[in-house]
Protein backbone atom coordinates (compact mmCIF):
# COMPACT_ATOMS: atom_id res chain seq x y z
CA UNK A 1 0.00 0.00 0.00
CA UNK A 2 1.39 3.98 -0.87
CA UNK A 3 0.09 6.63 0.90
CA UNK A 4 1.09 10.08 0.12
CA UNK A 5 1.45 13.03 2.82
CA UNK A 6 1.24 16.29 2.60
CA UNK A 7 2.39 18.93 5.51
CA UNK A 8 1.59 22.78 4.72
CA UNK A 9 4.10 24.23 6.99
CA UNK A 10 3.95 28.20 7.09
CA UNK A 11 6.58 28.62 3.84
CA UNK A 12 6.27 25.39 2.18
CA UNK A 13 4.72 21.79 1.72
CA UNK A 14 6.60 18.47 2.93
CA UNK A 15 5.04 16.08 0.69
CA UNK A 16 5.95 12.28 1.43
CA UNK A 17 5.87 9.18 0.06
CA UNK A 18 5.25 5.89 2.19
CA UNK A 19 4.97 2.47 1.39
CA UNK A 20 2.99 0.59 4.23
CA UNK A 21 3.27 -3.16 4.80
CA UNK A 22 4.58 -5.22 8.24
CA UNK A 23 6.32 -1.78 8.69
CA UNK A 24 6.72 2.19 6.87
CA UNK A 25 9.17 2.54 4.82
CA UNK A 26 9.81 6.29 3.11
CA UNK A 27 9.88 5.92 -0.56
CA UNK A 28 10.50 9.92 -1.60
CA UNK A 29 9.97 12.93 -0.47
CA UNK A 30 9.75 16.53 -1.71
CA UNK A 31 9.18 20.01 -0.37
CA UNK A 32 8.34 23.41 -2.40
CA UNK A 33 8.54 27.17 -0.97
CA UNK A 34 5.48 29.55 -1.43
CA UNK A 35 5.18 33.26 -0.27
CA UNK A 36 3.18 34.53 3.13
CA UNK A 37 2.40 38.23 2.50
CA UNK A 38 2.48 40.21 5.07
CA UNK A 39 0.65 43.96 5.24
CA UNK A 40 1.28 46.84 7.30
CA UNK A 41 -1.66 46.48 9.02
CA UNK A 42 -0.92 43.28 10.47
CA UNK A 43 -2.27 40.88 7.81
CA UNK A 44 0.06 37.77 6.89
CA UNK A 45 -2.35 35.75 4.13
CA UNK A 46 -1.22 33.16 1.56
CA UNK A 47 -2.59 32.25 -1.74
CA UNK A 48 -4.55 29.23 -3.01
CA UNK A 49 -2.95 29.00 -6.41
CA UNK A 50 0.63 28.71 -4.64
CA UNK A 51 -0.67 25.90 -2.49
CA UNK A 52 -1.99 24.12 -5.55
CA UNK A 53 1.36 24.63 -7.29
CA UNK A 54 3.39 23.42 -4.82
CA UNK A 55 1.38 20.02 -4.18
CA UNK A 56 1.34 19.04 -8.27
CA UNK A 57 4.97 19.87 -8.14
CA UNK A 58 5.94 17.81 -5.33
CA UNK A 59 3.25 15.04 -6.18
CA UNK A 60 5.48 14.88 -9.58
CA UNK A 61 8.58 15.04 -7.71
CA UNK A 62 7.45 11.98 -6.04
CA UNK A 63 6.51 9.76 -9.06
CA UNK A 64 9.52 11.14 -11.01
CA UNK A 65 12.38 9.52 -8.41
CA UNK A 66 10.23 6.83 -7.26
CA UNK A 67 8.73 4.63 -10.34
CA UNK A 68 5.46 4.52 -8.52
CA UNK A 69 2.32 5.15 -10.52
CA UNK A 70 -0.78 7.26 -10.05
CA UNK A 71 -2.94 4.39 -9.95
CA UNK A 72 -1.04 3.02 -6.89
CA UNK A 73 -1.66 5.37 -4.66
CA UNK A 74 -4.38 4.04 -2.10
CA UNK A 75 -4.75 6.86 0.17
CA UNK A 76 -3.33 10.68 0.65
CA UNK A 77 -3.94 12.59 4.11
CA UNK A 78 -3.08 16.20 4.73
CA UNK A 79 -2.04 17.88 8.01
CA UNK A 80 -2.07 22.10 7.91
CA UNK A 81 -1.06 25.50 9.40
CA UNK A 82 -3.28 25.83 12.96
CA UNK A 83 -5.96 28.10 12.42
CA UNK A 84 -6.27 28.53 8.73
CA UNK A 85 -9.48 28.48 6.61
CA UNK A 86 -9.94 28.93 2.70
CA UNK A 87 -13.39 30.39 2.23
CA UNK A 88 -15.17 29.19 -1.09
CA UNK A 89 -17.34 30.63 -3.13
CA UNK A 90 -20.59 27.95 -4.03
CA UNK A 91 -18.24 26.84 -7.10
CA UNK A 92 -15.25 26.24 -5.00
CA UNK A 93 -13.30 28.96 -5.71
CA UNK A 94 -11.28 31.13 -3.32
CA UNK A 95 -13.37 34.45 -2.19
CA UNK A 96 -10.39 35.95 -1.19
CA UNK A 97 -6.28 34.70 -0.32
CA UNK A 98 -6.54 32.82 3.09
CA UNK A 99 -5.34 34.51 6.24
CA UNK A 100 -2.06 32.57 7.75
CA UNK A 101 -2.39 32.19 11.66
CA UNK A 102 0.39 34.60 11.81
CA UNK A 103 -2.38 37.17 10.63
CA UNK A 104 -2.99 39.63 13.56
CA UNK A 105 -5.63 42.44 11.99
CA UNK A 106 -8.51 41.36 14.20
CA UNK A 107 -6.08 42.58 17.52
CA UNK A 108 -9.10 45.65 18.12
CA UNK A 109 -11.91 43.70 17.57
CA UNK A 110 -10.07 40.68 19.49
CA UNK A 111 -9.12 43.52 22.64
CA UNK A 112 -12.64 45.16 22.46
CA UNK A 113 -14.78 41.73 22.74
CA UNK A 114 -12.15 39.60 25.33
CA UNK A 115 -10.17 42.80 27.45
CA UNK A 116 -13.06 44.19 28.81
CA UNK A 117 -13.46 43.39 32.33
CA UNK A 118 -11.34 44.31 35.97
CA UNK A 119 -9.69 40.45 36.10
CA UNK A 120 -7.81 39.53 33.60
CA UNK A 121 -5.49 36.51 32.24
CA UNK A 122 -2.92 37.47 29.28
CA UNK A 123 -5.23 40.45 28.79
CA UNK A 124 -8.62 38.61 28.36
CA UNK A 125 -11.06 39.57 30.60
CA UNK A 126 -11.20 36.74 33.10
CA UNK A 127 -15.33 35.84 33.06
CA UNK A 128 -15.54 35.71 29.53
CA UNK A 129 -12.59 33.14 29.11
CA UNK A 130 -14.30 31.38 32.08
CA UNK A 131 -17.57 31.66 30.07
CA UNK A 132 -16.65 30.47 26.84
CA UNK A 133 -14.65 27.45 28.24
CA UNK A 134 -17.77 26.72 29.94
CA UNK A 135 -19.70 26.86 26.75
CA UNK A 136 -17.32 26.40 24.03
CA UNK A 137 -14.75 24.04 26.39
CA UNK A 138 -12.41 26.04 24.35
CA UNK A 139 -11.64 30.00 24.27
CA UNK A 140 -10.19 32.49 21.93
CA UNK A 141 -7.05 33.68 23.73
CA UNK A 142 -5.10 35.65 20.68
CA UNK A 143 -6.07 37.85 17.95
CA UNK A 144 -4.41 35.55 15.66
CA UNK A 145 -7.44 33.18 16.24
CA UNK A 146 -9.28 32.76 12.64
CA UNK A 147 -12.20 34.11 14.60
CA UNK A 148 -11.24 37.40 15.18
CA UNK A 149 -9.47 38.11 11.86
CA UNK A 150 -12.58 36.32 9.94
CA UNK A 151 -15.24 38.53 12.15
CA UNK A 152 -13.59 41.41 10.85
CA UNK A 153 -13.01 40.66 7.30
CA UNK A 154 -17.07 40.22 7.20
CA UNK A 155 -17.74 43.42 8.84
CA UNK A 156 -14.92 44.83 6.40
CA UNK A 157 -16.21 43.33 3.27
CA UNK A 158 -20.29 44.70 4.11
CA UNK A 159 -19.55 48.15 4.61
Amino acid sequence: MFIIIYDFGTSSVKTCLFKIDTEIHIIANATAAYGVYISENGGAEQDTEEWWEAICSTTKALFDHSGVQPDEIDGIAFCSQMGGAVLVDKDGNAVRRPMNYLDTKGTEEYKECMGSGILKVSGCSLYKLLRNLRVNYAAPTSAEDALWKYKLQGVQETL
